[in-house]
């Protein structure tokens, strides 16, 4: 980790976060809202749980019974979000997940 931070810092100019930086096998990290996995002896790419879990709470906020506003606007919130969900998403390789290929 010392020998990437010197690179990081010192030839690239970057400054790295000590808490959210790890030397970690791949499957154990996360990054971006994406796990990794392998299969085959490939390394996929699929929809961390965390970022579905966030998904999921933030449609229940968006489509709650008891928030107001016009039926429309609430769709409109709701499909300018999911877009830029699937959006950054559409990487993953995992045929179980909401997001197709």
């Amino acid at each position: 980790m010392s020998s990437v931070r010197q690179f990081l810092e010192k030839k690239l100019k970057l400054k790295v976060n000590e808490k959210k930086s790890a030397v970690a096998r791949a499957g154990q990290r996360k990054f971006l809202g994406f796990s990794f996995f392998r299969r085959k002896g490939e390394v996929l790419i699929r929809i961390a749980d965390q970022a579905l879990q966030r998904l999921h709470e933030r449609l229940n906020a968006l489509t709650r019974r008891t928030r107001s506003g016009r039926l429309e606007g609430i769709i409109r919130q709701v499909n300018e979000y999911l877009r830029g969900w699937m959006c950054h998403h559409r990487l993953n390789n995992d045929p179980a997940s909401p997001v197709e290929n």
